[in-house]
This record gives structure tokens, C-alpha cells and sequence, in this order.
């Protein structure tokens, strides 16, 4: 086991999630690294999420509960934050579990290199009750951890997504984060601050080993229909469009997603009442960022050929964008 100098935060939003929070919070009551604080933010629950909560303080002084209002997963976290004072942040979804070792494992990673960020890998299951280490065993990679660079970490983030994407896979140092917080509602909202975090960070380490149990469940955020997602995905990456990048090529990573996430919302609401909308949004997106888009060097000359040919032609587009099943 590592020294027990350094504190991690494990930051824990819920809201009504009164079947799964309980093996939530054991699991990472039971964690093999024992310096830990684990700020649990009750979101407005109205089932037995909140009481269920408050018996893990009455036990345990490493954990603290806070009672809010409804405001949203990312902003829940957000209270997370501004509690928290570990060296190290992890951020955990109530209904999803660690393994014993997570902390552990994920510190002497971290701690390994001059990293501001460690990866992890996750397994999604709808049969977290009967998993077993072995199961998980299966899984993990037998390889040695992978270094990235910030440019090369945002083009993984911003292109190829997957599991660069969420918050819960990684632990942080708290330094990176700073005064970093959740800004957009419900959608990509990991992206987005994973986007600013990386743009801070001088190099990240992925380990292939599974810590974390993602339960697969109904009535997640992520079974949101698919044309709801698309479209809000692309408003929140489009509010991020005065934010300072750190380079050109983060900036073209960031352009590249958000002008493919525009192609593919119009195609999905054209002729919906939703439609006007969006091309209010569209327009002023256009606007300030087509030059650039045009322009920049990371974005591929397919992309930009897509984008100019297809885009006074609707009707033809979505034609085509059905035809490949995109």
C-alpha cells in the first residue's frame, strides 16, 4: 500500500438512486487506500437516496453529506468541488462502483511521472450484483501504461472520444482543476470539462487495468433518445465558442467536433418544429468560426468539403447522412 500522506477526494453527486447508492458508498467506504474524504452531494433526491446517504457520516468521518436543491449532475459535482480539500479528485456516479484497489491503483499511477491526470478503464454491466475480480481481470489490458501529451490527449478526446470522455475514469490532481467547473447541463458535459482540464495538463497516463463498474441501467442519462442528445450535444459545444484554447490544434479538434455534431443535428431536425431553432444557432456558429474552420490544419480537407458542399443543400445531405447510417 502506498504512503498515507496524500488525500483524495471522491466526489459522489446522487439523485434518486435509492437501489444502487448503497453499494455505491460501500464500495468506496471499503477502499484499500484509507486516506480518503468522500463528499456526497444529495441533488434534491425525493426517494430514500437521502437518508441512505446520511447513515455513512454517522459510521465514518471520512464521509460528508451535503443536501441541495435540484440542479443537475455537473452542478452537483460543482458543490463537490468547491468542499473538497484532497490532493486528488474522483469523481463517482451513484450508481456505479469501484473496485477495492481503485484509489490505490489509480494514486501510484498518478504519482508515477509528473502527471496531471490518470486513466483508468471501466466496465459496463447490467450484473454488477453477481461481477467478480476475475471478471474484471478479463478485461484489462496486459500492456504497460500509455503516456500522452496534451495535443495528443485532446485529439483522442476531441476525435476519437470513448472513454477519453467521461470524468469518472480518471483521477485528477487537484491542481489541474483549479478553478475549473461544470458549465453545460446534461450533455457532454464531462467532454467539455475534460476539454479545459487537458488544455492545463502537461501529460496524462492511461493504465489498462479496470477500477471502475459502470452499471448499466434504465433511465440513465446516457438512454436519453438519440436525436435529443445529438442536438444538445451540439448548443453546449457551441457555447464554448469565445473560450480560449491553448493552441491551433486544439482549437481545429474542437471546430472539427462541433461543426460534425451541427452536420449531423440539422440533418436530424429538418423539417421538425425544433428546426428553426437550431439554424438560429447554427448561423451565428457559422458566423464567427467558418474561416477559421476553413482554415485550420488539423481538420481534414474531407471534413471542410463535407461541410461547404452539403451544407446549402439540406435535403441532399440527410439523403446521403441516411444512406451511410450515420
Amino acid at each position: 500500500m502506498m504512503g498515507q500522506g496524500e488525500l483524495v477526494s471522491v466526489l459522489v453527486p446522487v439523485y434518486n438512486v435509492a437501489q444502487y447508492v448503497r453499494q455505491c458508498l460501500e464500495s468506496i467506504e471499503g477502499q484499500t487506500y484509507r486516506r480518503f474524504e468522500c463528499v456526497v452531494i444529495d441533488d434534491g433526491s425525493t426517494d430514500s437516496s437521502r437518508e441512505i446517504c446520511d447513515e455513512f457520516p454517522a459510521k465514518d468521518s471520512r464521509f460528508k453529506v451535503i443536501h441541495q436543491d435540484n440542479k443537475g449532475l455537473g452542478f452537483a459535482r460543482n458543490t463537490g468541488l468547491d468542499v473538497a480539500s484532497g490532493d486528488y479528485i474522483l469523481f463517482v456516479d451513484s450508481d456505479d462502483v469501484l473496485t477495492p484497489n481503485a484509489l490505490e491503483t489509480a494514486l501510484a499511477l498518478i504519482s508515477s511521472g509528473p502527471y496531471d491526470v490518470a486513466m483508468f478503464r471501466s466496465y459496463c454491466t447490467d450484473k454488477v450484483d453477481s461481477l467478480s475480480l476475475d471478471d474484471l481481470k478479463a478485461v484489462n489490458e496486459e500492456k504497460s501504461p500509455v503516456v500522452m501529451t496534451r495535443d495528443e490527449a485532446m485529439r483522442l478526446l476531441l476525435v476519437n472520444k470513448g472513454h477519453y470522455c467521461p470524468v469518472w475514469n480518471k483521477l485528477y490532481t487537484r491542481r489541474v482543476i483549479g478553478d475549473l467547473r461544470f458549465t453545460v447541463p446534461k450533455v457532454s458535459e464531462d467532454a467539455i470539462f475534460n476539454m479545459f482540464v487537458f488544455q492545463r495538463m502537461d501529460k496524462t497516463i492511461m493504465s489498462g487495468e479496470c477500477l471502475y463498474i459502470l452499471r448499466d441501467r434504465p433511465g440513465s442519462i446516457t438512454k436519453m433518445d438519440a436525436v435529443e442528445w445529438i442536438v444538445m450535444e451540439f448548443y453546449n459545444l457551441a457555447a464554448q465558442v469565445d473560450c480560449e484554447f491553448t493552441s491551433e490544434r486544439t482549437r481545429g479538434y474542437y471546430l472539427n467536433w462541433t461543426y460534425g455534431s451541427m452536420q449531423s443535428s440539422r440533418f436530424r431536425l429538418l423539417g421538425t418544429p425544433d428546426y428553426q431553432k437550431f439554424m438560429k444557432t447554427s448561423r451565428e456558429f457559422r458566423k464567427k468560426t467558418f474561416r477559421e474552420f476553413l482554415s485550420n490544419p488539423v481538420i481534414s480537407f474531407g471534413r471542410k468539403a463535407i461541410v461547404t458542399l452539403v451544407w446549402p443543400f439540406p435535403h441532399l445531405g440527410r439523403f446521403v447522412f441516411n444512406l451511410i447510417g450515420n
